[in-house]
């Protein structure tokens, strides 16, 4: 087709120049040799008619040509549109095996999230049986939370909400030691969201936050969440936890409703006033 195009375009190109040089050069020459051609003023007339009825042959034959060149542009832009339409028709077609994915997803986030509570709530059953704190319970709860969220990494803070400050007591998948110095409320960003008793959320990460350790080497996460644990209008500790990819919407509702029931595990002696 687009052969056949530009055949056509050569030809019309080639007779309008034709009809141009005609019009402009021989044209007059034949109307001038007819006109002063011997004879009668019939004859002459004829003559001039004959060269007149060339060049409207000419003009005819260049607008066949235009014509069969714009029907056959016209089909050529018709058929390019419709391949258009069937590429976005398959497109379209594929959007469902998509949609099927990332329902699948969605599915397997809402089990990981209800697994999650489940193993929040036997934490909290087991901190209630037992007579002593047990410092792995909150380990056992940051590793839970990593695991159902995608976390790469991730700390555990206690608020000691009468001296107003927050320090690390577990930590997930770290490169280095908890530190050991309290923050507090409003230090940084785990102290503002201690303070604040509501979630930070990050994207993208400071630079000079510490990378995270993977079996392949290190990488920078993508994004940080500190999620503070809230109930009865008490702030009881902060999880910040590193990210590879960004969190959706619906994760971060479903953590921040469902993290208080954590609250038991962090209400030891650390929220006793110092002695």
């Amino acid at each position: 087709m687009r052969l056949f195009l530009s055949i056509l375009a050569l030809s019309f190109a080639v007779g309008l120049l034709l009809i141009l040089y005609h019009i402009g050069y021989l044209a007059p020459q034949q109307l001038a040799e007819a006109l002063a051609m011997k004879g009668s003023p019939a004859q002459q007339q004829e003559a001039a008619n004959q060269v007149v009825r060339q060049i409207l042959i000419y003009v005819s034959i260049e607008l066949v040509v235009a014509l069969i060149l714009v029907i056959a542009l016209a089909l050529y832009i018709r058929q390019t549109q419709n391949a258009n339409v069937i590429y976005v028709a398959s497109a379209e077609q594929n959007r469902p095996t998509d949609n099927n994915a990332a329902q699948l997803q969605a599915s397997t986030d809402d089990y990981l999230l209800e697994r999650l509570t489940q193993q929040i709530a036997s934490l909290v059953q087991q901190a209630k049986q037992s007579a002593e704190n047990n410092p792995t319970q909150l380990n056992q709860l940051l590793s839970a939370i990593c695991h159902a969220t995608n976390a790469v990494a991730g700390v555990c803070f206690k608020t000691n909400p009468y001296s107003q400050t927050i320090h690390a007591i577990a930590g997930f998948a770290l490169m280095q030691p908890l530190p050991t110095e309290a923050f507090a409320y409003g230090e940084g960003f785990v102290g503002q969201a201690a303070q604040a008793g509501k979630p930070i959320y990050l994207h993208p990460v400071p630079q000079d936050y510490i990378p995270v350790q993977t079996g392949l080497g290190k990488a920078q996460p993508a994004s940080l969440l500190f999620l503070p644990v809230v109930a009865n209008n008490q702030t009881w500790g902060v999880i910040e936890l590193a990210f590879f990819q960004q969190v959706s919407e619906k994760l971060l509702e479903n953590l921040q409703k469902n993290i208080h029931l954590s609250s038991p595990l962090f209400a030891n002696e650390s929220a006793q006033p110092n002695a």
